[in-house]
């Protein structure tokens, strides 16, 4: 599995335990306001994009170091046909 897919995975488990906790233990202790809980997720979502976006930033830059090697390849070889 590749690891943001990991990584989302992990974070939706955090944000939903306590809802699996509603009956447990969890419940007779105290309780966090739901002003808290959004933001720490909206923290969490920001922080996915930001890692989700310089992902993307890295796997372009290795792309177009990948074309201009091909360009550069393509004009070698018709370097060497009009010889």
């Amino acid at each position: 599995m590749k690891p943001l897919a990991i990584l989302l995975l992990l974070s939706l488990q955090l944000i939903a335990l306590p809802a699996w906790a509603k009956g447990g233990i969890a419940a007779a202790e105290k309780t966090v306001p739901g002003g808290i809980l959004a933001m720490v997720s909206y923290v969490v979502l920001w922080f996915m994009l930001l890692a989700y976006f310089v992902v993307l930033t890295v796997r372009l830059s290795k792309v177009r170091s990948d074309i201009k090697g091909l360009e550069g390849r393509i004009d070698g070889l018709f370097e060497d046909e009009e010889d």
